[in-house]
């Protein structure tokens, strides 16, 4: 009976020894402790076996785990993401059940341990520091992950079920992907590769190449019998200097952009495009397809001379600028809303036909001919400098907002809607005449100076901020809107026929010149009723005083007695006083070198002049 009992007692014991696995790492054991898979006796370097051996999936990333001992154990487990912990080597379960490997983390040095898990399909090992890797083994890996390991080369002829491919900045030199027939995505970014050979991967939907900068050239292959889209970003190869695309008709998406390619990119076979973005190379030629489901374009930075845009119906944006252009004709395109042609210093016209056409900006170019601007009915933004043309009917697009026309020296008629939305107008530098500027009453920001014109009259526009009207041959000058408190800026110096300036309130006006913010010749002044005006006014404008600039007396001649006040920038007083009728001497050779302002005021009138102390 004795000994039945030990017998019981031994085989019992061994049994729960046998039921035991050791986990060393206390973080490990605490994490499996605390989702059910420990013994339930905390730091006790020990696991349930049965328990574990049954998990088929495990997250122990972030858990600050530096020995994997243990997981040898987890024999049915499918998916393993041990990311971002301590430990350098990685150590796997043993058997070969195991599916999704993920290890990412800079910790990792060494992952030789994936050789015996030839079920893999999914292994993932970004941001680490993995030198060597050998997939050899690995025949039904689907999907490879090494972004950021130094890993210089890597054999995956006998990887022929792989469809995704991620070696960002693996040192590569040579990429073989001969024996890859299914791959569809591959992510070859800041690599050392002089040559990309794609010609054996016909699934292809996914290419980024960029930052290769010693690639010269890339051999895509034919993809013309694959259903899914084709993307290729291949920007900033320095060394890249073109592409052929002829055998892949299902690309849509195409990203070349500051890279080396030269002569013309033909792009005739590919109707589906829809994205295209080769700006910043050294193109002279473009051919687009047509028909084209072009949306995007951006061809800007480049040498191209000519565009035919016959089948691009579907385009929205296009960014031309700084290109060789000598026209350009965007009325085929009906739908596109914004177009960006600065700086083209041959295109001398240009034909519209697009109600849709939203921003229009096309400065620094010869352009001497608009061709039905009747059309851009749509048009909320306008931008035109340095350009040659002398004449600009804008009538039509009635939901205008913005508009520059800006240093077109060329320009002597310009007409813009009779509309209400138009908040501000920059026509400066100009032969302009006339301009329709006086039904806006949203207007905010006006600029017409250095035109011809003779008599501005903004009584009629409520909101205005800021008017410039510097530089033309003004007569006459009504800025009387009943709200000269919100107009903050105001030039209208080197006018000098200009006499009286309309305001709303004298005194307010004066202030402002005080200010520099408002700026005026100094010899017109200003009322509330110009018509009002009589000779001893104007007199008053033209009193001689001199010399201005001085650095001690300065002479003024009166015709009656006048009361004086001196005030410095800031509008503080620094003299005061009487002048007489007749040859007046100030001395101000004591003031503090700089700008002045003296009010002159009599019964014939009032008036501000500048005084500058040397």
């Amino acid at each position: 009976m004795k000994t039945t009992l030990l017998t019981l007692t031994l085989a019992l014991f061994s049994f729960v020894t046998y039921s035991q696995t050791n986990v060393p790492d206390d973080n490990f054991e605490a994490y499996l402790e605390s989702i059910g898979l420990g013994d339930g006796m905390a730091n006790n370097n020990t696991v349930d076996t049965s328990k574990i051996s049954a998990i088929t999936s495990l997250n122990i990333s972030n858990k600050s785990i530096s020995d994997l001992t243990g997981i040898e154990e987890f024999t049915s487990l499918q998916t393993f993401n041990c990311s971002f912990n301590s430990f350098s080597t990685l150590t796997l379960p043993n058997g070969n059940n195991l599916l999704e490997l993920i290890c990412q983390g800079p910790n990792i040095t060494n992952i030789d341990a994936i050789s015996t898990h030839t079920a893999l399909t999914k292994i993932d090992i970004k941001y680490g520091m993995v030198s060597s890797l050998n997939v050899d083994a690995n025949i039904n890996l689907q999907y490879l992950d090494c972004y950021d390991n130094p890993i210089g080369s890597i054999n995956l002829l006998n990887n022929a079920q792989l469809t995704n491919l991620n070696v960002y900045r693996c040192g590569l030199t040579d990429l073989d992907l001969s024996g890859n027939p299914l791959l569809t995505a591959l992510n070859c970014i800041d690599n050392n590769l002089t040559t990309l050979n794609l010609s054996s991967n016909p699934a292809l939907a996914f290419l980024d190449s960029s930052l290769c900068v010693n690639l010269t050239s890339i051999t895509l292959p034919d993809t013309s019998s694959s259903l899914s889209p084709l993307y290729i970003y291949c920007t900033n190869c320095d060394s890249l200097s073109g592409m052929d695309v002829s055998n892949n008709p299902n690309l849509y998406w195409l990203d070349v952009r500051s890279s080396d390619f030269q002569n013309t990119l033909d792009l005739s076979n590919n109707n589906q495009l829809s994205y295209l973005n080769c700006s910043n190379n050294m193109l002279t030629g473009l051919t687009l397809p047509n028909p084209s489901d072009l949306f995007d374009m951006y061809i800007n930075n480049n040498m191209i001379s000519s565009l035919n845009l016959t089948g691009c119906t579907g385009l929205v944006f296009m960014d031309c600028q700084y290109n060789s252009l000598t026209s350009l004709d965007v009325s085929p395109c009906s739908i596109l809303q914004e177009l960006n042609c600065h700086h083209n210093s041959l295109m001398t016209s240009m034909t519209f036909d697009n109600s849709a056409l939203k921003l229009l900006y096309c400065n620094d170019s010869p352009i001497a001919t608009m061709n039905n601007t009747l059309s851009l009915t749509g048009l909320l933004e306008f931008g035109l400098w340095r350009c040659n043309l002398t004449t600009l009917d804008l009538t039509n697009s009635m939901v205008l907002q913005y508009v520059e026309t800006v240093q077109n020296y060329n320009l002597n008629s310009f007409t813009l809607p009779s509309t209400t939305t138009l908040t501000e107008v920059y026509a400066w530098g100009s032969k302009l005449m006339n301009l329709n500027y006086a039904n806006f009453p949203e207007l905010q920001w006006l600029n017409i100076g250095i035109n011809m014109l003779k008599s501005p009259d903004i009584s009629l526009l409520p909101k205005l901020i800021g008017f410039w009207c510097n530089q033309n041959q003004l007569t006459s000058l009504n800025l009387k809107n009943s709200h000269n408190g919100i107009l903050a800026y105001m030039w209208a110096d080197d006018n000098p026929s200009l006499t009286c300036i309309q305001v709303d309130n004298v005194t307010y006006a004066n202030n402002k010149v005080i200010a520099d913010d408002w700026r005026i010749n100094g010899l017109e002044y200003f009322s509330e009723n110009c018509a009002l005006v009589g000779l001893e006014d104007f007199q008053l404008s033209i009193i001689p005083m001199y010399p201005n600039p001085t650095n001690g007396k300065l002479t003024i001649e009166l015709k009656t007695n006048t009361n004086y006040n001196l005030t410095n920038l800031y509008g503080q007083e620094v003299k005061k006083g009487m002048l007489f009728s007749g040859i007046n001497q100030m001395d101000i050779s004591y003031m503090s070198n700089g700008l002045y302002f003296l009010r002159l005021e009599s019964l014939d009138g009032h008036t501000v002049k500048k005084v500058v102390k040397e």
